[in-house]
């Protein structure tokens, strides 16, 4: 009996170890895949922000677009109410 007991506490030891070798591995990978994953999202987070500025732009078009578009309304307005 005694035998069984000292195989089963050496089977469990093993186990352990075995257990904390792969919890290792995996928390280096772990921290590996973090890494690539910050290195994608801070990739994102520029192709954004050169998006932004491209809205940024794309909005002060549409302002001088509506201004000059704005002006032109109110001259033939002006025109039309000339002639009435």
């Amino acid at each position: 009996m005694v035998i069984i007991i000292d195989w089963l506490v050496l089977i469990i030891y093993i186990l352990l170890i075995v257990l904390i070798c792969v919890g290792i591995v995996l928390g280096i990978r772990l921290i590996v895949l973090v890494g690539r994953v910050q290195k994608t999202l801070d990739n994102i987070d520029e192709k954004v922000n050169s998006f932004n500025a491209l809205v940024s732009i794309m909005n002060k078009v549409d302002v001088v677009k509506s201004t000059v578009s704005s002006f032109i309304v109110s001259t033939f307005r002006k025109r039309k109410e000339g002639k009435k």
